[in-house]
């Protein structure tokens, strides 16, 4: 999604995405670079992760993984 929809959407707006927010899950994160972690480096895109235990900035990625899952891929 990030790669076929966000990036040339704001492309197309002349706005850079210079951060993307994400939780601290294994599909983004880990001990080892994780392949989330190498597209992002390779479109110059810093990786900002949420503070474990921080229900105010875990929550508000969590409502938005939601209203993306209720959006755009059920029916």
């Amino acid at each position: 999604m990030l790669h076929n929809d966000m990036l040339p959407f704001y492309q197309e707006l002349d706005l850079p995405i210079k951060a993307v927010l994400t939780d601290n899950g294994r599909e983004f994160c880990g001990t080892e670079r994780y392949p989330y972690e190498l597209y992002l480096a390779l479109d110059d895109i810093q990786q900002r992760k949420t503070e474990v235990g921080s229900p105010k900035s875990n929550g508000f990625v969590e409502r938005f993984n939601g209203t993306i899952l209720e959006e755009f891929f059920k029916p």
